[in-house]
């Protein structure tokens, strides 16, 4: 579920976006997952305020929460899983949180043969995400039938240099083709198989 919810930071407009996920109760005999990723972000050019991510995969509960500070262009993040406890710090000038690199990207206005680049904190670690968006499409998803857009994803993670994520094996996205670009589907190989996430509905 996806939640979107207006609001005010410092006396500017601001979104708090809000997801949570969990496996269903097959999956949970093999490996459970409980999260929720929460971003806030400024209205005004989508840039990043904060961002949490709660979860608890396979019995084990880990915390990550972000602070971007706009005063001196630094993020600054606590990492949590179980007792131990990291912290990282990052120039944060061209960087945003996962969340807001999506909503980035579904207003960036690009279309067929467009590609678009992302620095991505996680708080955790640092990524560049490009996505091309490949070629129109249609797609059926419980929430309907729409005309849509084929983008692929391609990560690398930054430490000293960009090296390939090896754990992306393949993945695909289809948005709406409308000027919000819904989210759609998502569909990524796993080292079983594949997992395909399809919208179910939109609450207005």
């Amino acid at each position: 579920t996806v939640a979107i919810t207006p609001g005010e930071r410092a006396g500017k407009p601001s979104l708090d976006v809000e997801t949570q996920a969990r496996t269903n109760a097959f999956v949970d005999l093999f490996w459970s997952f409980r999260g929720t990723a929460k971003s806030t972000m400024l209205a005004d050019g989508l840039k990043p305020v904060q961002f949490t991510y709660q979860r608890t995969m396979a019995g084990t509960p880990y915390l990550t929460w972000v602070d971007f500070d706009g005063a001196d262009d630094r993020a600054r993040s606590v990492y949590m899983r179980g007792s131990k406890k990291k912290q990282f710090e990052v120039d944060a000038r061209d960087v945003v949180d996962p969340i807001t690199a999506v909503f980035r990207a579904r207003l960036s206005g690009a279309g067929p043969g467009d590609t678009r680049t992302y620095e991505v904190f996680t708080g955790e670690a640092s990524y560049r995400i490009r996505l091309t968006i490949v070629a129109p499409d249609e797609v059926d998803v419980p929430a309907g039938h729409f005309r849509a857009l084929r983008v692929v994803p391609e990560v690398w993670k930054i430490t000293n240099s960009a090296q390939p994520d090896e754990r992306l094996r393949g993945a695909t996205i289809w948005v709406a083709d409308d000027p919000l670009r819904t989210l759609l589907r998502i569909r990524s190989e796993v080292f079983v198989g594949a997992v395909t996430l399809d919208l179910v509905k939109v609450d207005a």
